[in-house]
């Protein structure tokens, strides 16, 4: 019995290392086959993230591009050329009612001339100057539309952003007419750009400041940084960014 035993003990061992060996290829098989699948649903993730920044991108650049081009159709405006501000900023009443947002004329010196929604000849302030990206100076600088960074409103107290456009008469710009988009409207866009549930999505300045959505916890600069699918809005002519992610 005792020689019996220490035969089967071997035999033992030799069948449980069979079976491990034979089950061994099946489990190898089953971690690459599983890490495959994860990678091309990785992939997807991510062609969908691209998919839905550029989207999103093409939606802020509609927002923006419609008022642009208002903006340049009033630049081109013989009123301005013949200094008839009074009946220039009669026409121009349309644009709020349009758009929702005021106009506003500027010169070089940010002097502001005429503001849509107040009575013409009353008393303006000057340009409110944003800390960061300002539309205005630079659209004066380039003598093309500009967009700026996202600042707080010193009249609406909301949080906005300037599209200026300047007015070209031989190539100089000593004028810029502007308006605001109240970050809102673009929080709208991102709502409708139907961000699947437990993604996020967020349109940032050339700061990355927040101008709407949401992304993860922290710092507006630190959710941009390497977080999901980025896509640049081609037409804010600004280096503004759409993010998207989990």
């Amino acid at each position: 019995m005792i020689a019996g035993s220490r035969r089967a003990i071997p035999m033992a061992l030799y069948l449980r290392r069979l079976v491990w060996l034979s089950i061994l290829p099946l489990l190898l098989l089953a971690v690459v086959l599983a890490a495959d699948t994860l990678r091309r649903l990785r992939a997807a993730d991510d062609r969908a993230g691209v998919l839905l920044a550029a989207q999103l991108a093409r939606q802020v650049d509609d927002l923006v591009q419609q008022r642009k081009l208002a903006l340049e159709v009033l630049a081109a405006s013989p009123l301005l050329d013949e200094r008839r501000l009074a009946d220039f900023h009669r026409r121009a009443q349309v644009f709020p009612r349009q758009f929702g947002s005021d106009l506003m004329l500027a010169d070089a010196q940010g002097h502001m001339l005429l503001h849509t929604g107040v009575s013409f000849g009353q008393p303006l302030p000057a340009l409110p100057r944003p800390s960061g990206r300002a539309a205005a100076p630079i659209a004066l600088a380039s003598g093309k539309a500009a967009v700026g960074d996202v600042f707080m409103g010193p009249i609406a107290k909301r949080p906005l952003v300037a599209i200026a456009v300047p007015v070209l008469r031989d190539g100089k710009a000593e004028q810029v007419l502007l308006t605001t988009i109240d970050t809102r409207a673009f929080q709208e866009q991102v709502q409708r750009a139907g961000v699947p549930e437990g993604w996020q999505a967020a349109l940032l300045d050339s700061r990355h400041e927040l101008i709407a959505g949401a992304f993860g916890a922290g710092s507006s600069a630190a959710q941009a940084d390497g977080a999901g699918a980025g896509v640049a809005p081609g037409g804010c002519n600004a280096p503004w960014a759409v993010v998207v992610g989990e």
